[in-house]
């Protein structure tokens, strides 16, 4: 169900109100909502990611971050790895 882990958004782009659940990855690098550089992530939700790949901090995030982003309004949980990943100069305001 959901997203395979695959690159939601490119580059600029801005995603708003949708939601990644249950999604599974043999991938060592895996997230839900996974974007490109410089978007902004809006009122999302990413929640039960995990990865079949040996358990870590970015094995099965809820949300992965880069660089020049902005994250608020989400919701990130029961994911195996980090719940928001974030990217230096990423702006991460009232996320749960």
């Amino acid at each position: 169900m959901g997203l395979k882990f695959q690159r939601l958004a490119d580059s600029g782009s801005t995603l708003t109100n949708c939601a990644a659940s249950a999604n599974t990855s043999s991938a060592g690098t895996s997230a839900g909502i996974r974007t490109g550089s410089g978007c902004t992530i809006s009122r999302c939700a990413a929640y039960n990611n995990s990865s079949t790949a040996a358990s870590s901090p970015t094995t099965g995030m809820g949300f992965s971050v880069p660089f020049g982003s902005t994250i608020e309004n989400c919701t990130a949980f029961s994911n195996e790895g980090d719940g928001i990943n974030i990217a230096d100069d990423t702006l991460v305001l009232i996320n749960t």
